[in-house]
Formats: C-alpha cells, sequence, structure tokens
C-alpha cells in the first residue's frame, strides 16, 4: 500500500519574480532599489527557486 499524501508547501513571501522565458517559480527574498536624479538607477534582488539548474544566462539581461 503506498501513502499519495499530496506535499504542502508553505510559501511566506509576499513578492513573485517573473522573468521572460523562465519558466521557473521564483520568490523574492530581498530586494533594494538606489535612484537618484541625473545618475542611473540600480535595483538588486535575491530570490529563490525550488528548481536547482537555472542558469544564470536564463536571468541576466532579460525583461
Amino acid at each position: 500500500m503506498t501513502n499519495l499524501t499530496p506535499m504542502i508547501i508553505f510559501d511566506h513571501s509576499r513578492y513573485r519574480l517573473k522573468v521572460w522565458r523562465n519558466k521557473a517559480p521564483l520568490d523574492v527574498l530581498a530586494f533594494t532599489g538606489q535612484e537618484a536624479l541625473s545618475q542611473p538607477f540600480r535595483y538588486a534582488i535575491e530570490f529563490t527557486s525550488a528548481e536547482k539548474g537555472i542558469e544564470p544566462a536564463q536571468m541576466l539581461m532579460q525583461q
């Protein structure tokens, strides 16, 4: 006899990250941003995912 109880996944993150052409579910761990007049803006996003095989090229320079 096998037990086929569905796995329950808790999610405490209030933010989700979607990256173009990436199908892995991404949870935002932390983010910071800097903006100033006549200066380039900068945002840093730390995220987690249950998927282990995400390549950096899938995330960098995407929309």
